[in-house]
């Protein structure tokens, strides 16, 4: 009985020591919970306030780049025109410097010179052009005009010297990578295709020196093109500085019946912001000039007979001295030193 009693009362004792022992373990792992809380909390919070720091300082950063490019767009837009206006002072005078090595000559771009100064008109009478003294004067005086745009009309019937004009102006003249010449009656499929040609040599044009834009075998039908041609041009001056001379070359057509030809004359008379010029007519004295003329050209020389022979055979009215160079080479002989 006592040894029940006794067994019991251990028993009760190791279950008491193992509730106590359990209890005092509670505590011990609850309070481990709560410091692991305790940092987890408190590494959210440093989080957080980190995370706060870095948002502030991105939209800190944030206000002050577009600050930033705020007071720089506007400075740029102050300042802009003065720094283009600089480059563009910078590389004009750069190839300036350039071109006056390359072409061997001062103030090459230079677009106030004046052709009459360069001895170009002097060149141009070397070509014996055949009775247009007066209309190469009246030429010159039009190229003096010293506006942007110089639109100058050359008007006559064919053979009395207004392509040979045109050659031994292009060939002389002092800008010769600024030459551009277009023959109006060029195959095309339609005009439009001929105007976007004519653009694109205006788009072209340079504003170092001066220009030369030739347009020519048009015909009295085709006056609206110089309108066209001359007001393309001012808008390429207006948006750059330059010097541009246009040339016109119409053809009459001396084949008509008289009444239309004056009417085609009359069509050319006024042409808008354009100096019209009209080339003489020849006749039989300045047919034998041109022959003479092309003998010479061609070291050839013919007998009064064969001349007389060239000039029955000519119409200089209707087609002035334009057939004379086949018939010279047709007759012409070879001079030697025994019939010199």
């Amino acid at each position: 009985m006592d040894k029940n009693i006794t067994i019991k009362t251990e028993k009760l004792d190791d279950e008491d020591v193992k509730a106590s022992t359990a209890e005092m373990k509670k505590p011990k792992s609850h309070r481990r919970k709560k410091l692991r809380r305790l940092a987890e909390e408190t590494t959210q919070q440093t989080n957080n306030k980190h995370v706060s720091r870095c948002k502030r300082l991105l939209l800190f950063t944030a206000l002050l780049t577009f600050t930033i490019a705020l007071l720089m767009g506007h400075y740029y837009r102050q300042n802009n025109s003065n720094n283009q206006h600089i480059l563009k002072e910078f590389l004009k005078t750069y190839r300036n410097q350039y071109t006056q090595i390359i072409h061997a000559k001062q103030n090459y771009c230079d677009q106030q010179q004046s052709l009459a100064q360069t001895e170009l008109f002097e060149r141009i009478k070397s070509y014996r052009i055949v009775n247009q003294d007066k209309t190469l004067q009246h030429i010159e005086m039009a190229l003096r005009n010293e506006s942007d745009l110089n639109a100058v009309a050359l008007v006559g019937p064919v053979g009395v010297g207004k392509s040979l004009f045109m050659r031994a102006m292009i060939e002389n003249f002092p800008w010769q990578e600024n030459v551009r010449t277009y023959a109006w009656n060029t195959y095309a499929r339609d005009e439009a295709d001929k105007f976007h040609t004519l653009q694109k040599m205006i788009d072209q044009l340079s504003d170092c020196g001066q220009n030369l834009l030739v347009v020519e075998d048009l015909r009295p039908h085709d006056r609206d093109v110089v309108a066209w041609v001359n007001q393309r041009v001012q808008q390429s001056i207006a948006n750059q500085q330059k010097r541009v001379i246009v040339f016109y070359v119409f053809s009459l057509n001396t084949m008509l019946p008289q009444p239309q030809f004056k009417e085609s004359k009359m069509m050319v008379e006024i042409l808008p912001d354009t100096n019209v010029i009209h080339f003489n007519a020849i006749g039989e004295s300045e047919l034998r000039d041109c022959i003479e003329r092309e003998l010479d050209l061609a070291d050839l020389k013919l007998s009064s007979q064969h001349v007389d022979e060239i000039v029955a055979t000519i119409d200089p009215f209707k087609s002035g001295c334009k057939n004379v160079i086949a018939k010279v080479l047709m007759f012409g002989i070879t001079k030697t030193k025994d019939n010199l």
